[in-house]
């Protein structure tokens, strides 16, 4: 069995014994994959239809742009001076140099529009 084939059998198999204790609480507990699987793939076909650069993994310009997005204040967790290229010694995979608010509230909103229509998706075959 492949790294990444365990782990989703070893997540599926979490989630359903803390879903089972949860219900005893009238709660829930859900695996959220879309939340990263889809948004990055959707994230990277608008970045394609933009021209800009698509092998981003962490810390490009996705995180950086999601960041960048909820900032309150300029520089409060982005310094756009001090942005690393991609780097394995920084462990940035990705091109944050493009990274902009905008492209963060749309990152942002992919990632909860994913969430709330797997949830919902979800909870309606588990009733």
């Amino acid at each position: 069995m492949s790294g990444a084939r365990a782990s989703r059998v070893y997540r599926t198999a979490v989630t359903r014994e803390l879903d089972s204790e949860a219900r005893a609480s009238d709660a829930r507990v859900l695996f959220i994959g879309d939340l990263y699987a889809k948004s990055r793939v959707q994230m990277r076909e608008l970045l394609a239809k933009r021209g800009l650069p698509t092998d981003e993994d962490h810390a490009g310009i996705h995180d950086t742009s999601a960041l960048l997005a909820i900032e309150t204040t300029p520089g409060q967790w982005v310094r756009k001076g001090k942005l690393s290229l991609a780097d394995a010694k920084t462990g940035v995979q990705g091109h944050p140099q493009f990274a902009t608010p905008e492209l963060g509230n749309i990152y942002n909103d992919m990632k909860v529009d994913l969430s709330l229509k797997q949830i919902r998706s979800l909870l309606a075959i588990s009733r």
